[in-house]
């Protein structure tokens, strides 16, 4: 649910299954999954009241849905040469996930699988090859500036949970180790 219980002590076991699908639209590269997680998670947790209460959920989480676009960068990869020939150079995508509400969900305790809310994700993707795209010598700096959406719950615990934004910057440097 994004909320901070301090004290609290969680233990999960998750997966998540997922399935992409790459394509060509308006002749740039795009991508389209679907991924869904499942798993058990318990902890102790404390109620709004001051108790603390030990809970656990198990089952399937909020499938989500993505879509990925490039914009800037190098055309999309229509067959073997193009892959072969491929170098990212500097490429620019947008991102968008939503989350359907239909995980595992108890409106009577905190600890659940599913969020019983819609949300989703708008990011813009950029990744940036820094010197030879050759085996064992690949290097890229990658940014994902996002920010996080969310509906109100209004079912959680007998109350309404509103959440702000949430903004997010990842960074990656990645360099290969060996051709191989």
């Amino acid at each position: 649910a994004h909320t901070v219980d301090p004290g609290a002590q969680l233990d999960a076991t998750m997966a998540l299954a997922g399935y992409a699908q790459t394509f060509t639209l308006f002749d740039r590269s795009a991508m389209a999954a679907v991924i869904l997680p499942m798993g058990r998670i318990s902890g102790d947790v404390t109620t709004g009241s001051g108790n603390t209460v030990r809970q656990s959920a198990s089952g399937f989480g909020d499938p989500m849905l993505e879509f990925n676009l490039n914009v800037i960068g190098p055309p999309a990869q229509k067959t073997i040469p193009d892959a072969l020939r491929h170098e990212p150079g500097f490429s620019v995508d947008l991102l968008a996930d939503l989350a359907l509400p239909i995980g595992e969900y108890d409106s009577n305790q905190q600890l659940n699988l599913g969020q019983n809310r819609w949300y989703g994700r708008l990011g813009v993707p950029v990744i940036w090859q820094l010197g030879p795209w050759v085996p064992g010598q690949r290097t890229t700096l990658e940014f994902l500036p996002a920010v996080w959406i969310f509906g109100d719950n209004d079912d959680y615990v007998g109350q309404t949970m509103e959440t702000d934004p949430l903004f997010q910057l990842d960074a990656h440097l990645t360099r290969d180790f060996t051709e191989h």
